[in-house]
């Protein structure tokens, strides 16, 4: 397993030149390539790269749909994520997945995220990952843009959100016939456990302190 960071590491040409000489001895078979991406700049070359290792991970670091990923990771290109992804729930021996960290510009939007998944019904893209729609983080520092820090009617907006929008969640995911996660099929009362678990965590941790003094600084 070679891990490969960045910035975005598949804009870093020397890399190529790397995992080429792997090709060329024959051991490329054999090595597992895990990266970090913002899934916006990685070029045709890198596919045709990896499609002699054995299994290569991408982590896309994606903040949220469209307009509001862009703001929050500006110059990413959200038709390009959209492109990039398809091409890697494609690829055999590509694993990805998104990985978000919630703050204060997206935490209203994280049902948005998990509707676009659920919309997209991947074949490989989120299936071989550890959490089953996106891994989420959350920010802690700076304190102004953790959620921690946000009013309380607000934080009364994003717990009604949350709440109603899991009321709807068991009709959206009965269209689609399998799930997976770890690479085993599970049913839909353990999508069902696992996603409210998701929505709960960040509730959880947004109520757990106030530090809303802080909003004025944000």
């Amino acid at each position: 397993m070679i891990h490969i960071s960045g910035g975005e590491p598949t804009l870093v040409d020397a890399h190529y030149g790397l995992l080429q000489k792997f090709i060329e001895i024959d051991k490329a078979k054999y090595i597992a390539l895990n990266y970090n991406s913002n899934l916006t700049n990685i070029p045709d070359k890198a596919f045709e790269i990896w499609k002699h290792f054995r299994i290569v991970e991408i982590g896309g670091s994606i903040d949220g749909l469209g307009k509001v990923n862009e703001y929050i990771r500006f110059p990413s290109n959200w038709k390009k994520i959209e492109q990039t992804t398809q091409k890697i729930d494609n690829a055999p021996n590509i694993n990805g997945w998104f990985t978000t960290t919630v703050q204060i510009l997206n935490v209203m939007y994280i049902t948005d995220m998990l509707d676009w998944v659920l919309e997209q019904q991947f074949k490989n893209f989120n299936v071989h990952s550890k959490h089953l729609h996106l891994t989420m983080h959350h920010l802690h520092n700076p304190t102004y843009y953790n959620i921690q820090s946000l009013p309380k009617q607000i934080k009364n907006l994003v717990q009604t959100k949350y709440d109603n929008w899991f009321k709807t969640f068991p009709d959206k995911i009965s269209k689609k016939e399998k799930w997976y996660h770890y690479e085993r099929e599970v049913d839909t009362d353990y999508v069902i456990d696992i996603t409210k678990n998701l929505l709960n965590s960040i509730t959880k941790y947004m109520w757990a302190n106030d530090t809303s003094k802080s909003i004025k600084e944000f």
